[in-house]
C-alpha cells in the first residue's frame, strides 16, 4: 500500500534479539537490505536484499532512511510510529480494507523443505499501525510446497489459503504500542518449502474490530511485522524479553491525562529512571527510580495532549522502550 504521507521525524533505539540457529527463515528480522528505502515508491523486490517476496505492495521500514522519513522507523508514511522489536527493521501490509476488498502478502523460500512427520514451531511479531481503524483477528502463517500466489492467472481473482497457524487467542490484534507474538505450532505433510504471512481469508470469514472513528484516519488494517521464526524447537526467548519478565515495567493507564503509573520491581540494590521525550525524540524531564522503586507516580499534567516516548533505564541498562499517548 502506498500513500503520500510523509512523516518528518526519527527517533532510533536499538533492541536486539537472538533468533536461534534452528531458524529456517532466511534474514528473519528484515536487517539485510540491498538499497536504503529512502525514496518514496521503492519496490519491495529492490529494497530487500533476501528471497523475501511480497505481493500487493507490501512495505519495508528501516532506520536507515534520515532523510526522507518515507520509509523511515520510528515514523513512517503509512501512519505510524513504532519501533523496530529488534534492530533496525520491519515490514508492512495491509491485512483488511472495510471499503473494498484488499490484502497484501509476504514470502519467502525457507532454507530447507520441511519433513513430513516434523513438528515444526512459528512465530513472529506484529503491531497495528497508528493510523488505523479496524484490527483483525485471523493473521496467519502459511506453509506451501510452491510459491502461494493470492491472485493467479488467467482470472487474477483473490484465492483464500488455509494457514498452518493463525492467531486463535480470539481477540484481535488491536495493539498500537506493543509487539504481540503470533505463534503456535504444526506438523508438516513434508515438501514445504514456502512461508506466506498474511490474512488468508475472505472478508466474510475475517473477524474485524472497529476501533472507532478516533483511532486513526484510514478504514483499514495495516500490520508491521516482524522477528519470523520457523524451526523444529520453540522459539527462544530475547534477553529483552527475559529482563521485561524480571521487571514486569507497566505504564497505565494509556492513555492518560497526564497522571500515570509507573510499575516496576527493581532489587533493593538497583536504581534506574524514566525518561520522557516528545514525539521528535526531544528530551522532556527524567524521573529517579531509588534502590527498590516497586511503583512511581508520574506527574505530567503540564504536557499538552498528544503522543509521547519514554525509556527505562535500570543500573545502565535500558529495560522498556514504549510510548504513551495524553488525552485532555
Amino acid at each position: 500500500m502506498k500513500t503520500n504521507k510523509i512523516i518528518l521525524f526519527i527517533l532510533c533505539f536499538y533492541f536486539s534479539e537472538e533468533l536461534g540457529s534452528q531458524n529456517l527463515v532466511p534474514n528473519p528480522d528484515f536487517e539485510t537490505y540491498k538499497e536504503c528505502p529512502d525514496t518514496s515508491f521503492l519496490g519491495f523486490y529492490q529494497i530487500l536484499d533476501s528471497t523475501w517476496r511480497e505481493f500487493n505492495s507490501a512495505d519495508y521500514f528501516n532506520s536507515c532512511d534520515t532523510s526522507s522519513n518515507f520509509y523511515g522507523i520510528p515514523s513512517n508514511f503509512i501512519g505510524g510510529y513504532q519501533f523496530a522489536h529488534s534492530g533496525n527493521a520491519y515490514v508492512g501490509l495491509l491485512a483488511y480494507n472495510s471499503g473494498m476488498f484488499n490484502r497484501e502478502y509476504i514470502e519467502i523460500e525457507l532454507l530447507s523443505q520441511l519433513i513430513g512427520g516434523q513438528t515444526y514451531y512459528v512465530r513472529y511479531y506484529i503491531s497495528l499501525a497508528d493510523d488505523y481503524q479496524y484490527a483483525v483477528e485471523n493473521m496467519g502463517a502459511m506453509f506451501t510446497d510452491t510459491l502461494f500466489n493470492p491472485f493467479p492467472p488467467p482470472s487474477f481473482s483473490w484465492i483464500t489459503g488455509v494457514p498452518q497457524v493463525e492467531n486463535t487467542t480470539g481477540v484481535s490484534l488491536n495493539d498500537k504500542v506493543n509487539w504481540v507474538a503470533v505463534s503456535g505450532s504444526f506438523v508438516a505433510l513434508g515438501g514445504e518449502k514456502f512461508l506466506s504471512i498474511g490474512n488468508f481469508r475472505n472478508d466474510i470469514n475475517t473477524v474485524s474490530q472497529y476501533l472507532g472513528s478516533a483511532s486513526g484516519f484510514y478504514s483499514a488494517t495495516y500490520y508491521y511485522i516482524d522477528d519470523v521464526y520457523v524451526g523444529t524447537t520453540p522459539p527462544p526467548v530475547s534477553v529483552q524479553e527475559n529482563e521485561q519478565d524480571t521487571y514486569n515495567i507497566k505504564l497505565y493507564p494509556n492513555p492518560n491525562n497526564g497522571v500515570m503509573t509507573l510499575e516496576c520491581n527493581l532489587l533493593d540494590t538497583e536504581n534506574g529512571k524514566l525518561t520522557i521525550y516528545d514525539i521528535t525524540g526531544k528530551f522532556i524531564r527524567t524521573y529517579t527510580l531509588a534502590n527498590g522503586t516497586k511503583q512511581l507516580t508520574v506527574d505530567a499534567q503540564l504536557l499538552e495532549a498528544g503522543i509521547y516516548l519514554y525509556d527505562v533505564i535500570v543500573d545502565g541498562k535500558k529495560i522498556e522502550i514504549n510510548k504513551f499517548a495524553i488525552i485532555k
